[in-house]
């Protein structure tokens, strides 16, 4: 093939990136355990960890009712995130719900903890950076589940996950069932989904439903955010870089 026709592919290639901006929304899967309680202890390998630093929320992380002071962010920079008009938001402490690390204490599951539970059945966010930070990028956001108190594990069943593009299209994961249908036993898990394909402005909302849990929505823990190159950015990269350098042989 002629360099001038590897340019005109390449072109062709980052054109088709270019058209393919429709965000897409992939369930990724779950981990339970340690790997949930010790979310921000970086020493405790993490294998749905995108970034690679064995740390959930390294780009930004939520967490509910710390103390009697509402919402906490765990990390300086968060990609933001908006309440829908309409929906009842109730947050709770428990010192029967599992105890999850906080960021200012890594490894400490005592006193310090958090007990993570927000209820409404739905969290809807927004991702608030530049247009330079989502182009070309993956965004990993994970859920905590199964954090409940002993007396409510039986009717945390049929539970389901299901995240929504709500702004800037159409992405859908489709509806998840969390542990097969089957009730909590108190080992908190995460649930993972990856976004491509974004731009600044978009937003989401997980939407969780717990049939048997006395016909309340159910309820969602701490959330977090992890941002990547997607894949595909990096492999057109490395296309275009192949078509200079035999432009110029």
């Amino acid at each position: 093939m002629k360099p001038k026709s590897y340019l005109i592919l390449t072109a062709g290639l980052l054109a088709l990136a270019a058209a393919a901006r429709a965000a897409t929304v992939t369930y990724v899967g779950s981990v339970e355990g340690v790997q949930v309680t010790e979310w921000r202890t970086t020493t405790t390998v993490k294998s749905l960890d995108i970034d690679g630093d064995n740390q959930y929320g390294t780009y930004g992380a939520v967490t509910w009712t710390v103390g009697s002071t509402g919402e906490q962010p765990l990390t300086s920079s968060n990609p933001g995130w908006a309440y829908g008009a309409g929906v009842s938001y109730g947050e709770f402490i428990n010192g029967a719900y599992a105890d999850i690390d906080h960021v200012t204490s890594p490894g400490n599951n005592s006193d310090t903890g958090i007990y993570a539970v927000q209820w409404g059945g739905t969290f809807i966010f927004e991702m608030t950076g530049n247009a330079s930070t989502y182009t070309g990028m993956t965004v990993r956001v994970g859920f905590m589940a199964d954090v409940l108190s002993p007396a409510e594990w039986a009717a945390d069943n049929s539970k389901t996950f299901r995240l929504l593009q709500t702004t800037g299209g159409s992405g859908d994961s489709g509806t998840i069932s969390l542990r097969g249908g089957s009730a909590g036993n108190g080992v908190p898990e995460m649930y993972f989904f990856d976004i491509s394909g974004l731009t600044a402005g978009n937003r989401f909302q997980i939407v969780t439903d717990a049939p048997g849990n006395g016909g309340q929505p159910g309820y969602i823990g701490s959330v977090s955010w992890d941002v990547v190159p997607e894949p595909s950015a990096a492999l057109l990269g490395g296309v275009g870089l192949l078509g200079l350098l035999r432009r110029r042989r």
